[in-house]
C-alpha cells in the first residue's frame, strides 16, 4: 500500500480511539515553522521547558532519530476542556491554574492510545 492508500484507513481508526484528526506525512517533507522554531530557541523563549531544547534536534529532523523511516503518523487531541464549574470569572485575584491542567493528565491518555494504534499499524 501506498501512503495515499493508507491515509484512511489510519485516519479512521483514529478517530475509533478518540483522536480527533489523523494524518500522515513523508518524514523528508520540510517541516512547518522551523525557522521559527529555531529563532525562539535562540532568543530562549523555551521558559522551564528544557525537554524542548533537549529534544530540538529530533523534533525538527524525525530522520535523526528514525533513519529508516520514510513516513509519520500524526494524531491530533484538543484537550481543551471548556470552563470549569467552580470558575469564577470575577476572581481576578485569584491564583489562575492552566486549562490543561483542570482535567486528567493527556500524556496518560495519549500513552494508552497510542499502544492501542501500535497493532493496528503493523496489520496494515
Amino acid at each position: 500500500m501506498n501512503e495515499a492508500s493508507l491515509n484512511a484507513p489510519v485516519k479512521a481508526f483514529a478517530l475509533s480511539l478518540g483522536f480527533d484528526d489523523a494524518g500522515i506525512a513523508r518524514v523528508d517533507d520540510n517541516l512547518p515553522f522551523v525557522d521559527q522554531v529555531l529563532l525562539a530557541h535562540r532568543e530562549g523563549r523555551f521558559g522551564p521547558l528544557d525537554y524542548l531544547e533537549k529534544t530540538l534536534e529530533a523534533r525538527l529532523n524525525l530522520q535523526s532519530v528514525f533513519p529508516e523511516a520514510k513516513s509519520v503518523v500524526m494524531v491530533v487531541k484538543n484537550y481543551y476542556t471548556q470552563d470549569h464549574k467552580d470558575h469564577d470569572q470575577n476572581a481576578a485575584m485569584l491564583p489562575k491554574i492552566a486549562r490543561y491542567a483542570w482535567g486528567k493528565d493527556y500524556h496518560q491518555w495519549f500513552k494508552k492510545k497510542l499502544r492501542a494504534f501500535k497493532p493496528f499499524l503493523s496489520t496494515i
